[in-house]
């Protein structure tokens, strides 16, 4: 036989899922997030400055890597969001938990919430799920989570999968400050 010869072909770090990549570095892994590590800048997120700054701090991540930046001082809400997180996966009344790590300085009134929505298919919002809230921002990184969290009860109310809503929230003291850095977002299914 007159066989074809190749070269040598050499792989490494081969990877196979049937889900979207998640985290990047440090606590991120595989899940329904994409780009939950912020490796690839803003790549999967929508941003809104809302009044601040919404940024990718190139090395202050959790990892040492990149982290999300929501930062304002002024009346306004800076803003980052993850849709359809899940569609056609996420079923109704699904147990699923939510993980990252994240640092930041609030002062005078600054705040920050953290939800999720399950979504219908016409976009509207079924359910929302409070992640995290408040002033009480740690100074150093921290890793909240896992935290478990159910979506909707019925198919219709989650034919569109989930929403993630960060936001960094200043109203009109003087002096307000909210300044939040996140890495590692990751979302996986840990349920029926």
């Amino acid at each position: 036989g007159g066989g074809l010869a190749f070269g040598t072909l050499y792989v490494d770090d081969v990877y196979f899922s049937t889900e979207d990549g998640g985290g990047g570095g440090g606590g991120g892994g595989t899940g329904l997030v994409v780009n939950g590590g912020f490796d690839d800048g803003f790549t999967g997120w929508e941003t809104f400055d809302n009044g601040g700054n919404v940024t990718i701090a190139a090395t202050g991540g959790s990892d040492g890597g990149p982290a999300a930046n929501l930062n304002v001082t002024s009346p306004g809400n800076p803003t980052i969001k993850q849709t359809l997180i899940g569609a056609g996966v996420i079923g109704p009344n699904q147990e699923f938990s939510i993980t990252f790590d994240w640092r930041g300085t609030a002062a005078n009134g600054g705040v920050i919430t953290f939800q999720v929505f399950s979504e219908q298919a016409d976009g509207g919002v079924t359910k929302t799920d409070l992640v995290q809230g408040g002033d009480a921002f740690p100074a150093d990184w921290t890793t909240v989570g896992p935290l478990n969290f159910t979506s909707a009860g019925t198919a219709a109310e989650v034919a569109d999968g989930l929403t993630l809503e960060i936001s960094a929230i200043c109203g009109g003291v003087a002096g307000c400050v909210s300044d939040l850095f996140i890495d590692n977002l990751n979302v996986e299914i840990v349920g029926p």
